[in-house]
């Protein structure tokens, strides 16, 4: 395995854009979200929540991001951090990969 492409100073909606090259009104379409969360989401030192870490995974998988390599890049928070959480998003990933 290879070091993630993120780094803490790396916002995954940062990363997205710049490495996909999606614009700012793809990635609020994605998110279901205003340009003042997108902004917001922008900054190294907030997270995605895992509702919107769905969308954004959909939304990459829907303009044909691979998401076999997207996925060990993925910079998010749980919320709420319990074991019903955590279940629901390696379900998600098994069904996406």
């Amino acid at each position: 395995m290879t070091a993630s492409s993120l780094s803490k100073f790396t916002s995954t909606i940062a990363f997205a854009q710049s490495h996909y090259n999606i614009s700012d009104d793809q990635l609020c379409a994605f998110l279901k979200c205003s340009k003042a969360r997108l902004n917001d989401l922008k900054c190294s030192d907030n997270k995605l929540t895992t509702d919107e870490l769905t969308r954004l995974l959909r939304g990459l998988q829907s303009v044909g991001v691979n998401m076999d390599v997207y996925a060990e890049d993925l910079y998010y928070e749980p919320i709420p951090r319990d074991r019903h959480t955590n279940q629901m998003i390696d379900n998600f990933f098994y069904n996406v990969l």
